[in-house]
């Protein structure tokens, strides 16, 4: 049984974590009577009813009737014996690390992929999911990395839907409905807080000019972009200090930053200002190199940033280039000969990076595109997955209808709508069977509701 490497960190504290080990293990020693050997957690489990905290890393030991301490060392976090009872071992892990299980890594969208794939339309309907399930579910099928801030409750119910629009106006939309924020981090949106999603790619952005003056031997270290994974249960010094043996750096303070428990990352290639920024952005909190480049230490993350970029100008982008401080509220403008420098923040950029390719504005969250069909259907006692397929048929899609919930396809339902849009069209159909709706532009995805 394997656990998906997820794209959304979405760590819990300590505490919640430790929660979800009771909650695991009270529902499954008293019927297993497995030998179970957990290190780092204070909790003490007996009878698999009665639950009593102790101290942290201390290693306890389970037969089903009695958790005590133990002076045992395993390497493992968790060893189940005996070996038949290796299910057990996928309960406590699932509901600890609150992550689905997936068979195989993402192969996520980078470059100009990944922008191209913010811009994709896709329509959605969430109704009693999670959060988390939510967005790992999106994240999956839009091959886009998504971090979700430690800050942020992945276990929050969310009810959300839009008609179809572009990913990342989607994005920005989810962010909103939960009081969050979004930027782009190389090629991994960050969901956070509102006032680190402001400025944190920013800052990365100043970083990766720190690194430019940096000697050229650690340049090319720091440049390089390496995939950033780790394993559940990996706590933020170890990344931190993992990131920092990787390019050879030392860390000043390390012992300042809080214990936490994180579930197992998996995000595509980045430069080591990006991972360390992402590692760091939960704790509101940035580094700065050494002058030598050798080392470096943690600053609070400031509350406003700009970064200056300059950009060729072709003769025929004049008008426009001119009426960018129009377009886009507080950036600072120097046009000289083929060259334009903009001075602003990096979603500022992103912007000015838009309109000089020549591609749309992203259209606001919720935005419903023009000439939107609407829908006539008069429906009495069919099987809601046949209708399902007649509409997906009817929008030029393929259907899929999660495994999960097999036995709904064949409930009967009855309706009669008259020019509605989609959404109402599939939220009339699905919510009575308590399910719900993904569509992008391939596939309408029928998935658990309520």
């Amino acid at each position: 049984m394997g656990v998906k490497q997820s794209s959304l960190i979405g760590a819990k504290t300590t505490h919640n974590a430790r929660k979800g080990l009771r909650k695991a293990i009270s529902r499954t020693l008293s019927a297993n009577g497995s030998l179970v050997i957990i290190e780092g957690f204070g909790v003490e489990i007996t009878d698999g009813k009665e639950v009593r905290e102790m101290s942290k890393n201390q290693t306890l030991l389970a037969d089903g009737l009695h958790l005590a301490p133990a002076n045992c060392n395993p390497k493992l976090a968790l060893v189940l014996r005996p070996a038949a009872h290796l299910l057990l071992a996928g309960v406590i892990l699932a509901s600890l690390l609150q992550v689905p299980v997936q068979a195989q890594a993402v192969r996520w969208k980078t470059d100009e992929d990944f922008q191209q794939q913010l811009q994709a339309g896709i329509g959605i309907r969430w109704a009693g999911v999670s959060l988390r399930d939510a967005l790992t579910r999106l994240s999956a099928n839009q091959e886009v990395a998504i971090f979700l801030d430690r800050r942020v409750d992945p276990d929050q119910p969310i009810e959300f839907a839009t008609s179809t629009i572009a990913l990342e106006s989607l994005l920005q939309g989810v962010a909103a409905h939960i009081r969050q924020g979004t930027c782009h981090v190389g090629d991994v949106v960050y969901l956070g807080p509102p006032q680190t999603a402001a400025v944190l790619a920013t800052v990365i952005a100043l970083k990766q000019d720190e690194t430019e003056r940096l000697p050229a031997t650690i340049r090319a270290r720091l440049q390089r972009r390496e995939a950033l994974r780790w394993p559940m249960l990996s706590t933020p010094r170890g990344l931190i200090q993992g990131l920092a043996d990787e390019v050879g750096l030392r860390v000043v303070g390390l012992d300042t930053i809080p214990h936490d428990l994180w579930p197992a990352v998996d995000l595509p290639p980045l430069t080591f200002a990006q991972r360390m920024g992402l590692v760091l952005a939960g704790f509101q909190l940035t580094f700065e190199y050494a002058p030598d480049g050798s080392a470096v230490r943690f600053l609070p993350l400031p509350e406003q940033a700009v970064v200056q970029r300059s950009y060729p100008l072709r003769p025929a982008q004049s008008t426009l280039a001119r009426g960018l401080t129009q377009r886009i509220p507080g950036i600072q403008v120097s046009i000289a000969a083929s060259q334009i420098t903009i001075t602003g923040t990096w979603q500022q950029h992103e912007q000015v990076q838009r309109l000089l390719q020549g591609r749309r504005p992203e259209p606001r969250p919720g935005q419903v595109p023009e000439g939107e069909t609407l829908f006539t259907l008069r429906i009495e006692n069919k099987p809601v997955q046949a209708v399902a397929a007649v509409i997906a048929a009817r929008i030029d899609r393929e259907l899929s209808f999660d495994p999960a919930i097999a036995n709904k396809s064949g409930e009967l339902v009855s309706f009669d709508v008259q020019e509605v849009t989609l959404d109402k069209l599939l939220r009339t159909l699905l919510e009575p069977v308590g399910l719900s709706y993904e569509l992008d532009q391939a596939v309408l995805r029928v998935i658990p509701g309520r």
